[in-house]
């Protein structure tokens, strides 16, 4: 957990999230007519349940996608056309892009659910879409890893895990499994485990989106800035998480691309010799924030290694004279390698930005060298030059094998894995292991990634790809600026004394109480004996929940003696007297 920090996210970690939305629910029934309950209502409760995100236009439908996930993955807590109407998550996101392509996506996602619910509603709610393909978003923080045990946590998620893609396998459904994200409430030992499992979970034969990458602030915690409280991203931490899932995926799962493999040969591609500006070209498809730039490379003399044109600003991976590498980054700043690559032997680089942090870090044969504080948005990438054709930055005369471009930032212990020869195949948008022998100007790469994007060889012409793409970082970029944003109300410093003074038992129904506690720094709600909230303070006698679906409030009330003997439970102001029985 960050030093000197606490998480506000409202829940002890000992609730589990879905007891936390039912009680809540429960709640919102007691005070709110039927119109407001059935606008208050999750994505996915019984409410809701047929007013479900279907994208795609139905007459001309031809596959349909089935999000089955937890509470990040149902969008919980974004805003796209009103508050909190939870469309701008990630999948949400994903059905408008893939809905001209005629995908149909559909989120049945349940805030809450861990691998065994999720599994016990795949007959229920799954199989009935006949999906051709099942996004798998859950969450280890589910299975109880913030209090649990990590590897008998970890052992249950893969458990769960393997169990639910098998089931789907049985009815000719595609798993792809969204790789495990953090969480503020992580302590260090909570993100080994998570990394732990993403490393397994990308050596099982399915595909898969490296969520961890695109939001990790190197601790499992959410970068500062992106969340709407300890477990969920905000709009800006989905969207991140969106530009993790390659666009293509789709297509070249229809085409039945499978989970790529190292290639293990001994060709390669040579550059510097004849084509001194960009030998090799990769314009992504979509925007594209955080990424790593992967390949190996045996150097024969100084000079440029790769490129990345970020528009306004190009960065530049070089070798000099004395055969160390040399990262130019977009603010001028420098890291160099303190050792020289031998003439004769492979090495194995890697640059990995990390967006939401405005990072750029670069690794030798799996070590780190440096880091660059920079935030990038690149428009294309280039291996076997700069791209450019300027003296500086001529091509080094250079042999390279095993291109490889993602949309997530790898981190330390993954980039070793592809140091030794490994394979990290989620988010991968590019795999070219440049064994294409002789290719002429323009000659599309091979690509082995589950994507359909292209890697050109020697491209003449690249103006139209750059400008569709430029077209969608500003639309991108539009949306940021106009989206609704929902301020978050703070808490306020009170003196922790005054907590004892409400501790009790409150009775706002019949058979229904509230259990108020406190562990001397926070004041807690216990409603039906399922699990702690915790209460907010906005004064001295008001407390609130933090809960996207209603304002929620806590109003203490003193007699003629100033003894607390009572609460007022107010959901959206609608107001319940609920007097104190202990």
């Amino acid at each position: 957990m960050r030093a000197g920090t606490r998480p506000t996210c409202g829940v002890d970690p000992t609730m589990n999230a879905r007891n936390l939305v039912l009680t809540i629910l429960f709640l919102l029934s007691l005070v709110l007519p039927a119109t407001a309950w059935e606008a208050a209502a999750p994505p996915n409760s019984a409410a809701s349940r047929d007013n479900h995100l279907i994208a795609g236009d139905e007459e001309h439908e031809q596959k349909t996608i089935a999000v089955l996930g937890s509470s990040v993955a149902s969008g919980w807590v974004t805003s796209h056309d009103s508050r909190y109407d939870m469309r701008n998550g990630y999948a949400y996101r994903l059905a408008r892009l893939l809905a001209p392509a005629g995908y149909r996506v559909v989120n049945i996602s349940i805030p809450g659910d861990d691998t065994a619910a999720a599994l016990e509603r795949i007959e229920r709610d799954l199989i009935p879409l006949e999906p051709d393909y099942v996004i798998i978003g859950l969450s280890m923080a589910n299975e109880g890893l913030a209090t649990g045990d990590p590897q008998q946590v970890l052992a249950k998620y893969k458990q769960g895990l393997t169990a639910i893609i098998e089931r789907c396998e049985e009815d000719g459904i595609v798993s792809i499994v969204g790789a495990c994200y953090p969480c503020d409430l992580y302590e260090p030992e909570h993100y080994q485990a998570i990394k732990q499992a993403n490393r397994e979970l990308y050596t099982w034969d399915v595909p898969s989106i490296n969520f961890l990458g695109a939001v990790d602030d190197g601790l499992g915690h959410f970068p500062a800035g992106t969340t709407y409280d300890a477990s969920h991203p905000d709009n800006r931490g989905h969207e991140e998480m969106f530009y993790a899932i390659v666009p293509s995926l789709f297509e070249a799962l229809d085409d039945n691309l499978t989970v790529p493999e190292r290639v293990r040969n001994n060709e390669f591609f040579s550059a510097g010799r004849q084509h001194a500006s960009a030998a090799l070209s990769y314009v992504p498809d979509h925007v594209l924030h955080a990424f790593t730039l992967a390949f190996d490379v045996r150097r024969h003399t100084s000079g440029a290694l790769a490129s990345v044109d970020c528009g306004s600003a190009k960065i530049v991976l070089a070798v000099d004279d004395a055969g160390r590498v040399e990262y130019r980054s977009s603010t001028s700043a420098k890291v160099i390698s303190r050792t020289g690559l031998d003439e004769k032997a492979w090495c194995s680089v890697a640059l990995v930005h990390r967006h939401l942090q405005g990072e750029t870090l670069l690794f030798i044969d799996g070590q780190q060298v440096g880091a660059v504080k920079e935030r990038l948005e690149p428009r294309q990438f280039v291996l076997g030059g700069a791209g450019m054709s300027t003296k500086r930055n001529r091509a080094a005369r250079a042999d390279f094998k095993d291109w490889l471009g993602y949309r997530s930032a790898l981190n330390a212990g993954e980039i070793e894995v592809l140091a030794g020869g490994g394979m990290i195949s989620a988010s991968l948008e590019i795999y070219a292991p440049l064994a294409d022998g002789e290719l002429a100007s323009d000659a599309p790469l091979c690509n082995l990634a589950q994507s359909r994007s292209r890697a050109i060889h020697c491209p003449t012409n690249t103006n139209s790809q750059r400008a569709r793409l430029e077209a969608r970082i500003a639309q991108a970029q539009n949306q940021r600026e106009n989206e609704l944003v929902v301020v978050r109300k703070q808490p306020v410093a009170i003196d922790p004394k005054l907590f004892e003074d409400y501790v009790g038992t409150y009775r706002v129904a019949p058979g229904f109480d509230i259990e108020v506690t406190t562990d001397s720094e926070r004041l807690l709600a216990d409603p039906r004996g399922e699990g702690k909230i915790e209460l907010l303070p906005e004064s001295p006698t008001a407390f609130f929940i933090r809960f996207p679906l209603a304002e929620i409030r806590l109003t203490f009330l003193r007699d003629a003696d100033e003894a607390v003997d009572a609460l007022v439970f107010s959901i959206d102001g609608q107001e319940n007297r609920a007097p104190k029985v202990e």
